[in-house]
């Protein structure tokens, strides 16, 4: 499902909810990872862009044992866990992904007008 992310934390800290950090746009895929449930947020052109370099991140954010914590009228909320690694130390904070359902187009649309606005 393509989606919008708003991330609710930043290194354990809570983020302000009105949007002030740039969202997320990828494809939101869930599954089992060594056992354990997670949701990944994938490239919103992934495989497309895995084919053009070998340098392309697969994932852009995951969201350890992901529980469904609301629905509002056009988003959805998820809490979870998020690993973080720091010099070869690994840190579990607390996430929250705010989820706004999309379409490709609408992503590819949304971020070219952000490029042209930014010139």
């Amino acid at each position: 499902m393509y989606v919008k992310v708003l991330l609710g934390y930043r290194d354990g800290a809570r983020q302000p909810g009105n949007g002030a950090d740039a969202p997320l746009f990828g494809n939101m895929v869930s599954h089992a990872v060594q056992r354990m449930d997670t949701l990944e947020l994938r490239p919103y052109d992934f495989p497309l862009s895995a084919r053009q370099s070998n340098n392309t991140t697969r994932v852009l954010a995951r969201l350890w044992r992901p529980l469904f914590s609301g629905v509002m009228q056009i988003e959805m909320a998820y809490t979870g866990l998020e690993l973080v690694e720091r010099g070869g130390r690994r840190f579990w904070f607390a996430q929250r992904w705010l989820c706004e359902p999309t379409s490709y187009a609408w992503i590819k649309k949304e971020l070219e007008d952000r490029r042209a606005r930014s010139r």
